[in-house]
């Protein structure tokens, strides 16, 4: 018998499972960006007339 037909590919076998570890980075970073983001906007609404407080 021959060698394994992937065996002269070990490297790339593994390749897509770090893809689809950037790819959930990706997604909990931009999730935390938006929750981020919907939290300065609800704080913001809640204390606009404090914004010069803040402001100084």
């Amino acid at each position: 018998m021959g060698k394994s037909r992937l065996a002269g590919n070990d490297i790339d076998n593994h390749s897509h499972l770090w893809y689809f570890y950037f790819m959930n980075i990706a997604i909990a970073l931009a999730a935390a960006t938006a929750v981020a983001t919907a939290l300065g906007g609800v704080i913001a609404l809640r204390s606009r007339d404090r914004l010069h407080l803040v402001l100084g």
